[in-house]
């Protein structure tokens, strides 16, 4: 887990935010906000309590 570049994770994370946002159908949208929830599962894993 120390690994993990949290700067790196944000970016990823805003990056999925602009996908979902910008999806051209239902599909495309299911599948960023998927990515986007277990992004944030990750960084609230890594983020202390």
């Amino acid at each position: 887990v120390g690994d993990i570049d949290r700067a790196d994770l944000a970016r990823r994370i805003q990056e999925a935010r602009e996908d979902a946002a910008d999806a051209k159908d239902d599909e495309a949208r299911s599948k960023a906000e998927q990515f986007l929830s277990q992004l944030t599962t990750l960084e609230g894993a890594l983020l202390p309590a």
